[in-house]
């Protein structure tokens, strides 16, 4: 394990910036096996949205680049970082790139979840990456800010449990430029952007771009950010089974996806201005004379254990029921959902029971940001809720947003009991990460662990 750790302690400034990266039409789409077409249109723009803190110039800056994405692999994000540190110095280790996670854009992590990735598209990427950056790094301005809390219980359900636990928090950081204009919102939500399914071929940021859209509506001219919460089992309300065979689409409409964006949105609002009112009460704040601007950038690399992978005459039998299997599915006509995801397994199972090494742990990346008394963990691959509930829970930080997607998504971390009752997001997901197993029971509680020493670290 490695430890980067940097801060600094002045007024904090504050720059934003955006740019469009919704990739032309026609291009392959990730988040569905069951999709059997490119994209043919867009319904709403996707965009990389830029967050550059400092207090004290560009050497005491910090970056948090959000992409309307489905993730990206860890090289990606290395990538990535070495374009926008070689535009503007600004070391890699201060740089944190999240995924929103919508299941409604391009194919861009090789081999996984769907879809052939375009070269060109991620290289544009690369471009908008040091322009976007380049640009909030170069108007930055001086701010105040507040965190507060709302809360949202109806939007987001537990997938493998009926009535099961949720995060119903909507935590908000709200910056204010010094005339009290709003200047940016960062938002956070539990919950998988997939209102829309497999038939759905057109881009969107699902139900987050509503929710910042209509939160734009309100703070004209502000910045809104929108940052993805530990939500590997909770979704809107649908099992996995379904999202992945493609059954039960007539519940995923743009309506439906407007209406939970909304609900979203008015949380956060309720929660934005309730902090603001004179007297509010905002769980931490950021003013131009407390002097308690210092930003802390604190990083942990970890090898995430896998469980043992199977054997490779036990991968070459499942490869050969999974074919057989989906040729008689095939011969039916009625079951494309089905015939798609047995010959996506059977084509894993052949190339694994090949490789006379497999994977055994997958290096990733625990990362905290703190403004002042706002402190923000950030969570590689798909964490269950348990992860972020246990972080807030065990930390004395009370101002303290837990997100997941971040620096890499390397697939499904479940927490223990989950382990224990099997299912999708334990026994067959990391198929769609083209891993040779899933992740240990250790990893979760290695995520956790790893947050709650990080925020012990803060000065």
């Amino acid at each position: 394990m490695s430890y980067t750790e940097f801060t600094s302690n002045h007024t904090l400034l504050m720059g934003v910036a955006r740019a469009v990266i919704t990739p032309p039409v026609g291009s392959e789409m990730s988040g569905f096996i069951a999709r059997n077409s490119g994209m043919l249109g867009v319904h709403d723009n996707l965009y990389m949205r830029a967050m550059a803190w400092s207090n004290g110039g560009k050497d005491a800056c910090a970056l948090l680049l959000t992409l309307d994405v489905i993730g990206l692999d860890h090289s990606t994000v290395e990538t990535l970082r070495e374009h926008i540190t070689n535009s503007t110095a600004i070391p890699g280790e201060r740089i944190a790139i999240t995924a929103t996670h919508t299941h409604g854009g391009p194919a861009v992590m090789d081999g996984r979840l769907g879809g052939k990735v375009d070269p060109g598209y991620l290289d544009s990427l690369l471009q908008q990456a040091t322009e976007v950056t380049s640009l909030a790094i170069g108007k930055m301005i001086p701010v105040t800010a507040r965190f507060t809390i709302g809360t949202e219980p109806t939007v987001g359900k537990n997938r493998r449990i009926p009535g099961g636990i949720i995060d119903p928090d909507v935590p908000v950081v709200r910056f204010d430029s010094l005339d009290g204009q709003t200047y940016a919102l960062l938002v956070s939500y539990a919950c998988h952007p997939v209102t829309l399914g497999a038939d759905n071929l057109l881009t969107t940021a699902d139900y987050p771009g509503y929710t910042v859209r209509t939160l734009e509506a309100i703070y004209t001219n502000a910045h809104v950010q929108f940052v993805t919460g530990c939500c590997g089992q909770i979704n809107t309300g649908h099992s996995a089974q379904d999202s992945v065979k493609g059954r039960g689409l007539e519940r995923r409409t743009y309506a439906e996806c407007q209406r939970l964006g909304r609900l979203i949105a008015a949380a956060a609002l309720q929660a934005s201005e309730r902090g603001a009112a004179p007297g509010g009460t905002p769980l931490a704040t950021i003013t131009t004379t407390q002097g308690n601007a210092k930003v802390q950038i604190l990083r942990r690399i970890v090898e995430l254990p896998l469980r043992e992978s199977e054997s490779p005459e036990a991968l070459q039998r499942f490869a050969a029921q999974c074919t057989e299997e989906a040729t008689r599915l095939q011969s039916t006509g009625i079951s494309t959902g089905d015939v798609l995801l047995l010959r996506s397994w059977a084509e894993w199972a052949k190339k694994l029971s090949t490789d006379p090494d497999p994977q055994k742990s997958i290096r990733a990346e625990i990362m905290l940001l703190a403004l002042g008394e706002i402190c923000i963990v950030m969570l590689p691959g798909e964490p269950f809720v348990e992860l972020g509930l246990s972080i807030k829970a065990r930390a004395k930080h009370k101002a303290l947003m837990v997100i997941g997607y971040a620096n890499g998504c390397p697939g499904y971390i479940a927490d223990r009991s989950a382990h224990e009752a099997g299912g999708y997001e334990v026994t067959e997901a990391y198929r769609f990460y083209n891993y040779p197993a899933g992740f240990a029971p250790e990893a979760a509680d290695m995520l956790i662990e790893g947050a709650l020493e990080l925020l012990a670290r803060l000065e």
